[in-house]
């Protein structure tokens, strides 16, 4: 028995994802299909873990937002800043928002996991919609009006958004800002492409959406570190559709230094 043997011809991705572009784009001409946004109720979850940095500003911009969530909920894996200070000090502040420390430290995916068994065990808390946002990040305006605009049908289980950089003082650090400028366009660019195949590869996981119950069906994959690209294979085998929403953007801040960027990047490609 011979077996085959996967040769990658570089570039072919981006030959594959013009094509498509020149032919729904230009020569189909298709057009987006969700242009009124549904009245879904959405519950937001923040993973957080030592971002006393930048978790004030995500709160308060979800509770801001054009189409403001029932609920915001901070996951918190044993943060050791002056994290779980602020949130408290959010929690007088907004009566919707609800703050999780857990009693030892259990990864990314397993705190999203268990914030959606939380509303699906508790009907008082329980929407259609759950959107995730990394606790470094701060959702634009209309961010959530944005992400739940592609749930036009039960087979849609998920709604990636897009990531823009917050530009940070020092030199070195915009010039690696530069980078993932370049880097995020073109991602979204790629993922706008995949999407009229339903290949879009992968969602974003620092900004994402996603039907509640399709979690109480097929939880984060907790099994390597880029849960985000797990999980989008394993819905898209299960027949159900990934969309990117290029428009749903919040803004974040990536790393400043040469090994930051080069630590991140090797992560993203090992898993």
């Amino acid at each position: 028995m011979v077996q085959g043997i996967t040769l990658p011809i570089p570039g072919s991705s981006v030959v594959i994802d013009s094509a498509t572009l020149l032919y729904f784009k230009g020569i189909n001409r298709k057009k987006d299909q969700y242009l009124k946004n549904p009245d879904l109720d959405v519950t937001v979850v923040i993973p957080a873990r030592n971002e006393e940095r930048w978790i004030r500003q995500c709160v308060e911009s979800l509770f801001n937002q054009t189409k403001p969530p029932k609920k915001v909920i901070v996951m918190d894996d044993c943060s050791q800043d002056e994290t779980a200070e602020i949130c408290k000090e959010l929690d007088k502040k907004y009566l919707d928002l609800i703050y999780v420390r857990q009693p030892k430290r259990s990864g990314k995916a397993n705190n999203l996991n268990y914030a959606a068994q939380l509303l699906l065990a508790h009907k008082e808390l329980l929407t259609p919609i759950i959107v995730f946002v990394d606790g470094d990040a701060v959702p634009q305006k209309d961010f959530i009006e944005q992400i739940t605009k592609p749930f036009v049908s039960e087979d849609v289980a998920t709604v990636s958004g897009t990531g823009t950089v917050i530009e940070p003082e020092n030199f070195m650090g915009k010039v690696i800002a530069a980078t993932y400028k370049f880097l995020f366009r073109f991602y979204s660019w790629q993922k706008t492409a995949q999407g009229y195949r339903n290949a879009v590869n992968p969602i974003c996981g620092g900004a994402v959406a996603y039907r509640t119950h399709i979690l109480g069906k097929f939880p984060i994959p907790a099994r390597c570190i880029t849960e985000d690209t797990d999980h989008t294979w394993l819905l898209q085998e299960k027949k159900y559709k990934v969309i990117h929403n290029s428009k749903a953007l919040v803004n974040s801040e990536q790393a400043l230094t040469l090994k930051g960027f080069f630590r991140q990047w090797f992560r993203w490609y090992s898993g």
